[in-house]
């Protein structure tokens, strides 16, 4: 096709094209992941302002940037309790709101907005593991345990209570309650909780032998 002098010619030659496309190819690759972190703190906010569809979707997309980010497992149980109407929509916020006290150090506050939950749905084992938490983090282990015992016995099958009440004994010396919270957590917790489960499995051993060390000694 002739154009006349001066004109723009349509870059429509192979070797443009080629080139063009394959710029763009590289740039999608080399994007920044992104960060988990950042996508969780988002469906925290949601769930805080009581957007609960939109903070289980956030949530949803968090496992699916990173599997293993398990901060995102607990908070998508809770949008998901909420939505089935299995606990309170204030329960639920109260608890959003923990976390995100939480996730600021702030775990007085944290314990407040845990209370407030734990007193409109006593029976949420989610509240009393994530006080939990915040009992351990201001080295109030006794507190934290007691807190996991009441999580495990509201719902057996719930595994993050077993590995958090294991960390906890472990800080006060009680290794057998220890080893056995570890078991019950492997024996509950599912393939994305696998650095979770290596790292139990270890201290299994670990605990097993400074155990054995203790009666030998005493």
């Amino acid at each position: 096709m002739n154009y006349p002098p001066g004109a723009v010619r349509p870059l429509t030659h192979p070797l443009f094209l080629i080139l063009f496309f394959t710029a763009i190819f590289f740039s999608a690759c080399q994007r920044e992941p992104e960060n988990p972190a950042l996508a969780y703190r988002d469906g925290i906010q949601l769930g805080l302002e009581g957007k609960f569809q939109e903070a289980h979707d956030a949530f949803v997309h968090v496992l699916e940037i990173d599997a293993r980010y398990m901060p995102a497992e607990g908070s998508l149980k809770i949008a998901r309790d909420v939505l089935d109407q299995a606990i309170l929509p204030k329960t639920a916020v109260h608890l959003f709101r923990g976390i995100a006290f939480g996730n600021m150090g702030q775990a007085q506050q944290k314990i407040l907005e845990l209370n407030a939950a734990i007193e409109s749905n006593p029976d949420y084992a989610v509240a009393y593991n994530e006080r939990g938490i915040a009992y351990f983090n201001t080295e109030r282990f006794q507190q934290a345990i007691s807190d996991r015992d009441k999580a495990i016995e509201l719902d057996p099958e719930y595994a993050s209570p077993y590995y958090n009440k294991a960390i906890a004994c472990e800080k006060i010396g009680l290794w057998q309650d220890a080893i056995e919270a570890y078991r019950g957590f492997l024996e509950r917790a599912g393939k994305s909780f696998r650095e979770h489960r290596e790292y139990a499995a270890w201290r299994i051993g670990e605990l097993e032998r400074i155990a054995a060390e203790s009666r030998h000694t005493s």
